[in-house]
């Protein structure tokens, strides 16, 4: 044995560290090759759990607004608004908007409902005149479950 006896790197431990050594190295310089390769596929996959967060994030504010709008049918004071511009601005655009028949070519109709539930759910109805002024709404409570 040649050296000092506490040394490292001398006498017969000099070849398990310099294998350690080249282990390590090697891990590191490989596994960030394999980064480097994946880095479209990675940014990709960041990208999705992104677009999901920021829908959830969505979902819940259509649905806080929902409630509020429930709570004035409930109370009868969606009347106050008064026209599409100031609905839209309290509680969101609508989920559907149509055209009405009922009103000339003109008049429309919108609904409001949760973000994610679709027959079984309480149900807004808003109607416009050609000017865009509230003429009526109508509150459709789900109470049984029923699909409308």
């Amino acid at each position: 044995m040649s050296g000092s006896a506490g040394s490292l790197g001398t006498g017969d431990r000099e070849g398990p560290v310099r294998n350690i050594v080249l282990l390590i190295a090697g891990a590191c310089l490989f596994g960030g090759c394999a980064k480097v390769s994946h880095m479209e596929q990675l940014l990709t996959l960041k990208a999705a759990a992104d677009e999901q967060s920021q829908i959830a994030t969505n979902v819940d504010e259509r649905d806080r607004k929902f409630d509020l709008m429930v709570a004035e049918a409930k109370a009868g004071t969606l009347d106050q608004y008064g026209n599409k511009r100031k609905i839209e601005r309290v509680f969101g655009k609508p989920v559907y908007a149509r055209k009405a028949a009922w009103g000339g070519p003109e008049a429309e109709s919108w609904l409001y409902r949760y973000a994610t539930e679709y027959f079984q759910a309480d149900k807004i109805y808003l109607y416009f005149n050609t000017d865009g002024n509230l003429v009526r709404s109508e509150f459709l409570e789900n109470k049984n479950g029923e699909v409308r």
